[in-house]
């Protein structure tokens, strides 16, 4: 079968809209002469998640403390992690952190060091949901489970009327399964969607079950050294499940929301309007103005600029921004941004709740006039 390509002309403005708007970026960078990559802002962050991730481990490892204190600890590790995943790894996956090839090939290997493949996770997300996102078959972000209903063309079964429960829970296992189940599944079947992956070295496969080894050895085996197998487990469960449903939710709530698009294929497999139109209208920011959101979350809450420059380091999509709407606006693009993280949250379960009703693409359209500005 044909891959899926975009059809820039599609809407008779599709073409001019990305192309006007990647130029006018352009523009912006090189009239003030910055970088498109991380400054001092990104790499303070990662010193700072970094540092804290250390400092908490050695804490619960070689410290005297409470059960109490150690589950606050584990608490604390998960935002940690997820910190140091929004702020780091993500952006070291689309190699927007620093030209030094070395130096960006050493945060992208960061991703494996706490237990997760970046080989795997740069097909999952940077080439599969950043290409084909929301398009059902082929995003993997709403074609992960079949226990989630996340697109409204995807088959509907009775016990979907219940996932607005259930969901939470499944969002706590994320890491889990990212770490201990999607990684080898993926080295088995080298498959993504529709995109069959190329077999991975030798060395890469040394690399995916070294790192493997290594994640067990330092979080359970050194642990268990010193500590009750019941005790480390606790923390550990804790941990992940804390990272698991922060990252759930981030990157669910800019996708997974009242008017969300669904943009498939037409016969020719081809979608109509343009790349750029296509990330705008399947995507929702979140929380702009909020200073504390946009610094622990390393840019996400801009997920319309992070989805149209994602080479793009995060730390400059809050001047990109005022760029992006007012090209929205020229050329009538749907912007959707959310103000606050609470509403984004409302908005995602209440589209759930939908989805697991079983409404169709049509259904949710007439039911979720949303405004392209959410209170």
């Amino acid at each position: 079968m044909a891959a899926i390509t975009f059809d820039e002309k599609g809407d008779g403005k599709g073409a001019d809209f990305g192309r006007v708007l990647k130029s006018r970026v352009a523009d912006y960078f090189k009239t003030n002469k910055i970088s498109q990559k991380a400054d001092w802002r990104s790499w303070s962050k990662a010193v700072f998640f970094l540092g804290s991730a250390i400092a908490i481990y050695f804490t619960l490892v070689f410290g005297n403390v409470s059960s109490g204190t150690a589950v606050l600890l584990s608490i604390a590790a998960g935002l940690t992690l997820a910190g140091f995943g929004f702020n780091v790894m993500h952006d070291a996956i689309h190699r927007n952190f620093t030209a030094k090839s070395k130096l960006s090939k050493a945060l992208y290997y960061t991703m494996d060091l706490f237990g997760a493949s970046g080989n795997f996770y740069r097909i999952k997300h940077a080439i599969m949901h950043h290409t084909y996102t929301n398009v059902p078959g082929e995003d993997p972000d709403i074609e992960e489970s079949p226990i989630i209903r996340m697109s409204p063309l995807q088959k509907h079964h009775g016990y979907h009327r219940y996932q607005i429960i259930y969901s939470t829970a499944l969002y706590f296992f994320l890491a889990f399964d990212w770490i201990w189940r999607g990684d080898y599944d993926r080295m088995a079947r080298l498959k993504v969607c529709s995109l069959q992956m190329t077999k991975p070295t030798a060395k890469e496969q040394g690399l995916f079950y070294f790192f493997k080894a290594f994640h067990a050895f330092y979080a359970l085996a050194v642990p268990l050294a010193f500590h009750p197998v019941k005790s480390v487990l606790a923390c550990y469960v804790v941990a992940l499940a804390t990272a698991g449903l922060v990252l759930s939710i981030v990157f669910q709530i800019a996708h997974i929301h009242e008017g969300a698009s669904y943009p498939g294929p037409d016969e020719s497999r081809q979608i109509k309007g343009g790349w750029a139109r296509h990330q705008v209208i399947t995507t929702a920011n979140f929380a702009t103005a909020n200073p504390f959101v946009c610094w622990y979350l390393g840019g996400l809450n801009f997920q319309i600029e992070h989805h149209l420059f994602p080479n793009i380091n995060h730390v400059h999509y809050p001047k990109l921004n005022p760029i992006v709407v007012a090209t929205c606006k020229e050329f009538g693009v749907n912007y959707r941004e959310f103000s606050s993280v609470s509403s984004a949250i409302f908005s995602h379960y209440r589209q759930l709740y939908l989805l697991g009703s079983g409404k169709t693409e049509a259904e949710l359209s007439g039911e979720s006039a949303v405004s392209q500005t959410v209170a």
